[in-house]
């Protein structure tokens, strides 16, 4: 066996852990793995990848996995907002998490859909699909049996330093998830068995023309929307709000400001939903909507 893998969801839902239950459980199967994450901006609701290759013999690489062999999708928006079915190969399989079917227009790939959240918010009481994706991956891909799924995922709980009754609620979503999905075979043509695996780029090292970095160009922050990553909605509740002005001063992103009589206005389209600004109110004049 011979697989590269690539995870992708948002911050909050546990796509690293999702990647170390993979190669946890393929380590238990008897195989060599490796498993990696890329977090970006690392703030709740944005796009978070995992890598995680699998083979017989000892893995070498490392980093980005741009042509993999399989793509688990634990937010089905990133369909839209980002490419996460970029580079994988033909006869591929695609695991998406959704309530339903998702038309993604490509033929020569295999899909399987679960709706894990749900699972996950019965079971959990929240979106962390960490357990649900990986027990799906490990099925799919038929990369270990359950007992090494269910032991790989108390091991990663257990390495996490969650409570007793979290690891065994987070292991009756991983039973569940192993059960629902179904195996699928992989296809591999020659063509793609003759690609390589991964590329190595040389980046040469170059002298600074000057002691001190220079940024030159105009800031385009506002330009990128980064609203899109919100899966929890800041509102603020105008009767119950006292202006003092707190959320304002604790947003990390400025999407806050204040008018003229210093009443707070959210920024939607650059809201990440960190929910620093719930967190701190104090008259509890913020809300949070799903």
């Amino acid at each position: 066996m011979k697989l590269n893998i690539r995870l992708h969801g948002r911050g909050g839902q546990g796509i690293k852990t999702a990647g170390r239950v993979v190669g946890t459980a393929a380590f238990l199967a008897g195989y060599y793995a490796q498993d990696s994450p890329m977090y970006g901006p690392e703030r709740r609701g944005a796009h978070v990848s995992s890598f995680v290759r699998i083979s017989d013999e000892p893995v070498d690489g490392r980093g980005y996995i741009a042509a993999p062999d399989a793509v688990a999708i634990a937010d089905h928006s990133l369909l839209e907002q980002a490419s996460p079915l970029q580079g994988l190969r033909s006869g591929g399989v695609v695991i998406i998490n959704a309530a339903k079917h998702v038309e993604l227009g490509i033929p020569t790939i295999q899909q399987a859909v679960l709706d894990i959240s749900t699972l996950a918010n019965k079971i959990l009481g929240r979106d962390a699909v960490s357990a649900g994706v990986g027990a799906a991956v490990c099925k799919a891909l038929g990369i270990a049996g359950r007992a090494d799924v269910i032991e790989a995922v108390k091991m990663e709980m257990e390495e996490l330093g969650l409570r007793e009754e979290l690891i065994e609620a987070n292991i009756k979503l991983a039973e569940e998830c192993y059960a629902a999905i179904p195996t699928l075979q992989l296809k591999t043509n020659e063509e793609d068995m003759l690609m390589e695996r991964d590329e190595i780029v040389e980046i040469p090292a170059t002298p600074a023309p000057a002691s001190v970095a220079l940024i030159s160009a105009a800031g385009n922050s506002t330009a990128r929307k980064t609203g899109a990553w919100r899966d929890a909605t800041p509102v603020i509740n105008y009767q119950k709000c006292t202006r003092c002005m707190v959320c304002y001063i604790y947003c990390p992103d400025s999407c806050i400001s204040l008018d003229e009589t210093l009443t707070p206005h959210i920024d939607y389209e650059h809201c990440k939903g960190c929910l620093i600004c719930f967190m701190e109110c104090p008259p509890r004049a913020i809300q949070v909507e799903v």
